[in-house]
């Protein structure tokens, strides 16, 4: 991965920190807004309520923040899988290719086989054959030299 990704628990523990201070910062203004309403010029509780929904309005824009960042995540993300895709293909392309010239030479391979078999078969078979003959004319040349010398 490059520099800039951002790790998705970062993302997910983000937006349950988020969520967290909102549900806080809600308690809080729940709190002080009866209070203020009822008594306007209160200047204290007034001070604690317009410091809380200065709170939400901040968690408001960290909100807006943290939504943009898992945008350009999932953009990242789409263009990255994208990317990966295309060499996917582009290697099952290959694989292929590489496939179809491994089953070629497994062809060969056995086709050679074969032909090594049938020349050892072939050699064996002319050695027996001229084994044989020379036995053949040691016999017939042994037979005639002593029918010649008796």
């Amino acid at each position: 991965m490059d520099e800039t990704y951002t790790s998705p628990v970062f993302l997910f523990d983000k937006t349950k920190e988020l969520n967290d201070s909102f549900y806080l910062i809600l308690a809080e203004i729940i709190k002080t807004y009866p209070t203020t309403k009822s008594s306007p010029n209160d200047i204290s509780n007034n001070a604690v309520h317009l410091t809380n929904m200065n709170m939400m309005k901040q968690l408001q824009s960290d909100y807006f923040l943290h939504k943009n960042t898992i945008v350009k995540e999932g953009e990242r993300m789409a263009t990255a899988t994208i990317r990966i895709d295309a060499s996917m293909n582009s290697l099952e392309t290959e694989n292929s290719i590489n496939q179809s010239k491994l089953n070629s030479l497994i062809a060969s391979d056995n086709s050679a086989a074969g032909i090594l078999d049938d020349t050892k078969l072939s050699r064996n078979q002319l050695m027996i054959g001229n084994v044989l003959l020379f036995l053949i004319m040691a016999g017939g040349g042994y037979f005639y030299y002593k029918k010649s010398v008796v």
